[in-house]
C-alpha cells in the first residue's frame, strides 16, 4: 500500500504513514504555526524529533532523541541574516557544517 496522511483544521500535515511497515510519524506545531515536534511509532533509531526557532521564524535547533540514548542529539543551525550558513550537531562539536552561497 501506499503512502497514507492526515491533515489538521489548518491545513498541516498531522500524521503520516509512508509505506506497510514504515514508522508512524505525528506532527505537532507551535502557535506560529511552524513544526515544533515528531514523534515516531516503530522508527528503528528515533523516538521524537523536537524543532525550536528565534524570534524572526528560523529554526535555529533540530533535538533528536534516540531509543537507546539518554541524550539527545541537539543540532544548531546559524543563520546571517535569512540565510542559514552553517549548522553542527552536539555529538560532534568540533566538527561545522557551512554553507556557501554563490550568485545565480
Amino acid at each position: 500500500k501506499g503512502a497514507r496522511q492526515e491533515y489538521d483544521g489548518f491545513g498541516r500535515l498531522a500524521w503520516r504513514k509512508a509505506a506497510r511497515g514504515a514508522a508512524e510519524q505525528f506532527f505537532s506545531y507551535n502557535a506560529e504555526h511552524q513544526l515544533s515536534e515528531v514523534r515516531l511509532s516503530g522508527h528503528r533509531t528515533f523516538s521524537r524529533v523536537q524543532y525550536r526557532y528565534d524570534a524572526l521564524g528560523r529554526r535555529t535547533h533540530k533535538i533528536l532523541h534516540r531509543h537507546d540514548e539518554p541524550d539527545a542529539e541537539i543540532m544548531t543551525f546559524h543563520w546571517q541574516g535569512l540565510q542559514m550558513v552553517g549548522e553542527q550537531s552536539s555529538r560532534s562539536p568540533d566538527h561545522r557544517v557551512q554553507y556557501l552561497y554563490g550568485e545565480g
